[in-house]
């Protein structure tokens, strides 16, 4: 919505100054009458108000933007240090492995290091091969293969999550 709006001034903005420039010319035409020229000034007057005000409006809506990335990048903090604390419990390889198999689903690492979803796991398995995992569990496996990017180092035929 902030750049909808900052553009939406900025048109404002640029029309003004058209209006302006030519109501500044007619002020200099000597063909105008003086009473006339009064009545320009005064609309000049009132569009260089408008301006700065549509000037003003857009100084805050660039500050509200600025104060917008300030708000995402804390945010992003936040949620980088939760993760950063949640992953340091993670200290272990078969803690690593079964976190994996919670989250991804059973994997396989395969001797030139590529990792995929074991796909013949049996249907009454979970993410994690136990049985009588829960249907939420079977769709964050399915739905994590396409967020996640598992590059590990090459091993012999590898399980994760068995």
């Amino acid at each position: 919505m902030n750049r909808s709006e900052s553009a939406r001034l900025a048109r404002e903005i640029t029309e003004v100054d058209k209006t302006l420039t030519g109501s500044t010319r007619l002020l200099f035409d000597p063909e105008i009458e003086p009473l006339a020229k009064r009545s320009i000034a005064r609309q000049v007057a009132e569009h260089e108000s408008h301006r700065d005000e549509l000037r003003g409006a857009l100084d805050l809506v660039t500050t509200q933007a600025a104060t917008d990335m300030d708000d995402l990048m804390t945010d992003c903090r936040r949620a980088f240090l939760e993760a950063k604390a949640n992953f340091a419990g993670l200290m272990s390889p078969a803690q690593m492995n079964r976190f994996v198999a919670e989250v991804v689903g059973p994997m396989i690492v395969y001797p030139d290091g590529r990792v995929a979803q074991k796909e013949a796991a049996p249907e009454n398995l979970g993410a994690a091969g136990i049985g009588g995992t829960t249907l939420f569990s079977k769709q964050m496996s399915r739905a994590s293969r396409d967020l996640f990017d598992v590059s590990l180092p090459p091993t012999n035929g590898n399980q994760i999550g068995n």
